[in-house]
C-alpha cells in the first residue's frame, strides 16, 4: 500500500479562485449581535467594525453545516485543535533555567509556554524570517512583518512594533518577570 499526500488548495484552479476574490467578498460587515472575530472582543476599536470573515467558506457550509457552527465567532487555532490544553502542562515545564535562557534573548512572550514554545523552536535550529522590502522587524521574535500590518504572524505579538515592560504579557504571581 503507498499513501500520497495532495493539497487540494494548491491546485491552480483553487488558486486562481481564491486569488479572484476581492477584500468585500471575504470579510464583510454582519450585525449578528456578536463579534465576527474573538479579536473585536479584546480591542475597542476593532469592536466597533463588528466584521466577519471566511465569508466564501461559511456560504460554502450552508446545508452540511448548522447555521451556529458556520456563523460561529473566529477563535484562535489552539481552541479549535485543543492544543490549548496543552499550555498548562508545558508551562510546569518551565525551569529557572529557561527563563534565564528567555531573558537573555532579549525577546517578550504571551506566557510561559509561548517562552517555552520559542526555546523548541531555537532549540530545533529554527529562526524566524527576517524582515524583507517593505516589511520591519517584531519587537517580540524579530520576524517580518509588512508595514502596515501591527499583528506578527511567526509568534502572534500584538501590538508587534512596541517592546514591552515584561518578559511575560500574562500575569503572574511572581514579580520577578520584569525585564532587567
Amino acid at each position: 500500500m503507498s499513501l500520497r499526500t495532495t493539497y487540494p488548495y494548491l491546485y491552480d484552479e483553487v488558486l486562481d479562485l481564491a486569488q479572484s476574490f476581492q477584500r468585500d467578498d471575504l470579510i464583510t460587515p454582519l450585525d449578528l449581535g456578536r463579534p465576527g472575530d474573538y479579536a473585536q472582543v479584546l480591542d475597542p476599536e476593532l469592536s466597533r467594525l463588528n466584521t466577519w470573515g471566511k465569508i466564501v467558506l461559511r456560504l460554502a457550509a450552508y446545508g452540511l453545516l448548522p447555521e451556529e457552527i458556520i456563523w460561529r465567532t473566529k477563535t484562535d487555532l489552539e481552541f479549535g485543535s485543543g492544543t490549548d490544553i496543552m499550555e498548562s502542562i508545558i508551562e510546569e515545564s518551565v525551569t529557572p533555567q529557561d527563563i534565564r535562557e528567555m531573558r537573555r534573548r532579549d525577546k517578550s512572550f504571551w506566557s510561559k509556554y509561548h517562552g517555552k514554545l520559542y526555546l523548541m523552536y531555537k532549540d530545533l535550529g529554527l529562526d524566524p524570517q527576517q524582515p524583507k522590502a517593505g516589511e520591519y522587524a517584531c519587537t517580540w521574535c524579530t520576524g517580518g512583518i509588512a508595514q502596515n500590518r501591527h499583528h506578527c504572524q511567526t509568534c502572534g505579538a500584538y501590538p508587534a512594533d512596541r517592546r514591552t515592560r515584561y518578559l511575560f504579557q500574562k500575569s503572574y504571581r511572581e514579580s520577578q518577570y520584569r525585564r532587567r
